[in-house]
């Protein structure tokens, strides 16, 4: 396969049709391989996911596949294999009861044909507790995106949207809920970052998404050179450069010119983003007085019978340390969180300081409307979701949209079963299964 030409790779025997269609559709190449195989073919597929044309990986692993990477004749070319896939654009299928130890159903089987039965006992029954253990691991180390599937048909789904996004070059989509602090405020900021990467030239990147009622989901596409860390990179550059704009408006002129635009429209562009950048602070500072002031008038009302005027002046300041901040790039800072009750010193009532708690929490992240499953996800979220918190968080305000994407809610649903699924042993069993149950009950996925 020439460098040059760009295919894609699925391995084993998942139900690809929608994603094939759509790359034949393409004009793009694909390669098909199986894992019920022996380990020469592994090493060529080792091969293939090092191929620097390769543009993704979906693959389905199955029950004996988790054997067979346990065992010793397969464990290096796993451990090689799965190294390699981390590293490219990927997606790994397996069915959610295989990683829950329960035994899959099988499709109806053809009567009295007791060999065929002993084969699908095999196929569909999940591997033991170490074996799963070990292939959970090996894919969280290599930071693998596992997909949790119930049926082949959410399989198809999911396979084709991977695709089309890999196609279309998608860096990143984050959906952020219509009550959130500052919502408005990364609109503004999401639309001025992608305008300074066009005027500087850094790459193309084209901004989309769509808005409901309940939110707005942003995403960004960008030219083949784009990548995720690219954007993260250049994020970090221009915020440095809003600074700079504000702050030192000739060293940011200077940092323009260095890169290769000329001096007068550097100096355009540092004027009209010192502008933009000033505009969107005042924006900020008024957005949290004004949220400040709703919180304090709420508080009053739900606690007026349970508080004397003193430690309502206390709460006040207790508020004002819980609200996030007004900079520039508190817009975007999905991950921050409020303290712990537990944290506060002040001579309230426990009771009280929960009430409060929860009303800031609701008005600063756009709860308020989310039932006590989701609340309950998103408390996990923020103490085990790591640096994928800001995601699993955007896919539970997702998952609740009625009026999202169907696709982009399935994939948001199953993202966060992975999640669960990974948790293991650090959050409670009965906890976990509930809210799995929470998952797979929603209407209309």
């Amino acid at each position: 396969m020439g460098d040059s030409q760009r295919f894609f790779l699925f391995i084993g025997a998942g139900n690809w049709n929608a994603a094939l269609s759509g790359l034949k559709a393409s004009g793009i190449p694909y390669r098909m391989k199986m894992l019920e195989s022996g380990p020469d073919n592994w090493a060529t597929i080792e091969q293939i996911i090092n191929d620097s044309a390769l543009a993704g990986v979906a693959v389905k692993l199955t029950s004996s596949i988790f054997n067979m990477i346990c065992s010793p004749e397969y464990k290096e070319h796993a451990e090689r294999i799965f190294s390699a896939l981390g590293k490219v654009p990927n997606v790994v299928f397996v069915h959610q009861n295989i990683f829950l130890g329960k035994e899959i159903t099988p499709i109806v089987y053809p009567a009295n044909d007791e060999g065929y039965f002993v084969y699908l006992q095999h196929f569909f029954t999940p591997p033991n507790r170490e074996v799963r253990d070990q292939v959970r691991a090996l894919l969280e180390a290599n930071r693998i995106n596992m997909v949790p599937y119930e049926t082949n048909a959410e399989m198809a789904v999911l396979a084709a949207a991977f695709v089309e996004d890999n196609q279309r070059h998608l860096l990143f989509r984050i959906y952020v809920p219509s009550g959130r602090l500052y919502a408005a405020e990364a609109d503004k900021l999401l639309a001025l970052f992608q305008d300074w990467l066009t005027q500087t030239g850094r790459f193309r990147v084209r901004q989309d998404g769509y808005r409901t009622a309940a939110g707005q989901v942003y995403e960004f596409y960008g030219d083949e050179r784009a990548t995720n860390s690219e954007l993260s990179r250049s994020f970090e550059d221009f915020s440095l450069f809003l600074d700079q704009c504000i702050e030192a408006p000739e060293a940011a002129t200077e940092t323009l010119s260095a890169s290769g635009l000329n001096r007068s429209a550097a100096f355009t562009l540092v004027s009209r983003y010192g502008r933009e950048a000033r505009r969107l602070q005042l924006d900020l500072k008024h957005e949290r007085e004004a949220r400040m002031l709703q919180l304090k008038q709420n508080m009053e009302s739900e606690l007026l019978d349970a508080m004397s005027p003193p430690l309502a002046r206390e709460l006040e300041s207790v508020i004002e340390n819980w609200v996030p901040k007004a900079t520039i790039l508190a817009p975007l800072d999905s991950t921050a969180s409020v303290p712990v009750s537990g944290a506060t010193t002040i001579n309230i009532s426990q009771q009280i300081i929960q009430s409060v708690q929860d009303m800031t929490i609701q008005n600063i992240y756009g709860t308020a409307d989310l039932p006590d499953e989701a609340r309950a996800l998103l408390k996990l979220v923020g103490e085990f979701g790591g640096d994928e918190a800001g995601s699993l968080e955007s896919a539970v305000h997702e998952v609740e949209d009625a009026d999202a994407r169907e696709t982009d809610r399935l994939n948001a649903r199953q993202r966060l079963k992975g999640f669960l699924i990974r948790l293991g042993e650090r959050a409670e069993e009965t906890a976990v299964n509930a809210l799995m149950t929470y998952l797979e009950n929603k209407a209309g996925l």
